[in-house]
């Protein structure tokens, strides 16, 4: 890593797999996130158990 000034910093090896380790957790939780707002309007949905009983057909 360069900084200004002309400062060379070596990146650690573990500095590296930290940085995925945080991405891969936030894509996780992003799934987690959109799962559960699924989950939420399902479970809304599902609120009038009479809906879908009753089939009305003519011929």
């Amino acid at each position: 890593m360069r900084i200004d000034g002309g400062v060379s910093i070596p990146v650690r090896e573990a500095d590296g797999r930290d940085v995925i380790s945080v991405a891969l957790l936030k894509k996780s939780m992003d799934a987690m996130k959109v799962s559960g707002e699924d989950m939420k309007k399902l479970l809304e949905q599902s609120v009038n158990p009479n809906l879908g009983k009753h089939i009305d057909i003519k011929i």
